[in-house]
């Protein structure tokens, strides 16, 4: 069985996101990212099959479905 990572939860419900990944000197987006969110904390997790699909998006040079631009801001 599943358990959170943060909080050691075992309780999940799947919700999808959009996220940012580094991938060398840039930033790309994946949209509509399957995710299991944890109950009790909120931390979001990936499992295997959705972190390899999402590696072999960003490294296997696919075509993206669209640019956007975003505004970035330094903490520091």
């Amino acid at each position: 069985m599943k358990t959170c990572d943060v909080c050691g939860n075992e309780t999940f419900r799947r919700e999808v996101t959009d996220e940012f990944f580094r991938v060398g000197a840039e930033t790309v987006l994946i949209e509509r990212v399957p995710t299991q969110v944890c109950e009790r904390c909120g931390e979001a997790t990936f499992d295997r099959e959705t972190v390899e699909k999402v590696r072999r998006l960003v490294h296997e040079h696919s075509q993206p479905a669209h640019r956007v631009e975003v505004e970035a801001f330094a903490f520091s």
